[in-house]
């Protein structure tokens, strides 16, 4: 027996991605963090407290430069555990997170700063009034499909 595995993942996106913005669509790609995925990763500012070392003032370096990585990897079922309460909430999770992707381009586009850990030499404030907010995208595939609908249903400006 012959069988097709068809492998999805973010590289791949990232192509549709990059070619959907050749083509001037403005795309915001939300790398989830509801365990769901294989791996994924983000980074944790450490507190004052963490990387002021005491009495040693001068050496201190600004909260920013000091990012943890925090891996997050896939949450199998446990035994016994049903599927559907663990999947709805990942989905609802996930919507939240596009709905906060979404928050994120309107402030961008009203000229309010975005604030982030990691610095960045671009400039948002190129972007201010420069995105058609009237006409919003939202796509997934799979698992993206289902927060799709779910942000269908939170979400109007989708």
């Amino acid at each position: 027996m012959e069988c097709v595995c068809v492998v999805f993942n973010r590289t791949l996106y990232s192509a549709i991605c990059a070619e959907l913005a050749s083509q001037g669509f403005v795309v915001a790609a939300v790398e989830h963090r509801d365990e769901s995925a294989s791996a994924t990763f983000y980074y944790k500012e450490q507190s004052e407290a963490q990387t002021k070392p005491p009495g040693k003032r001068e050496n201190f370096r600004p909260v920013s430069d000091n990012l943890e990585e925090q891996w997050m990897y896939y949450r199998p079922l446990k035994t016994g555990e049903r599927e559907f309460p663990l999947r709805n909430k990942q989905v609802k999770q996930r919507a939240d997170e596009c709905i906060r992707a979404l928050d994120l381009l309107f402030d961008i586009n009203a000229g309010k700063s975005v604030e982030n850990v990691l610095e960045s030499e671009f400039d948002f404030t190129t972007l201010e009034n420069g995105m058609d907010l009237c006409r919003i995208a939202i796509m997934g595939h799979s698992f993206g499909g289902a927060t799709v609908i779910e942000c269908l249903c939170k979400e109007v400006r989708f």
